[in-house]
């Protein structure tokens, strides 16, 4: 979901930029339900597994785009 620009957890208004922040940190699925303790775990690790499929699209998609030179 979108919040005023900004994918969101879906039913929430936390950021996806901000669970992948703090799984970057260390957080995992029980540390991020003590933080976020309405929403359920199965929640967080749906958007832990979506923020992990998207970052590993991204990098195929990179490793896809032809190098830029300058001329």
């Amino acid at each position: 979901e979108v919040l005023g620009g900004t994918p969101v957890i879906t039913g929430t208004r936390i950021p996806a930029a901000r669970i992948s922040e703090m799984m970057l940190q260390g957080f995992n699925d029980q540390s991020l339900k003590r933080e976020f303790g309405n929403v359920s775990v199965k929640t967080l690790r749906g958007a832990m597994h979506e923020l992990t499929t998207l970052g590993i699209q991204r990098i195929e998609e990179s490793r896809l785009e032809p190098t830029k030179t300058r001329t």
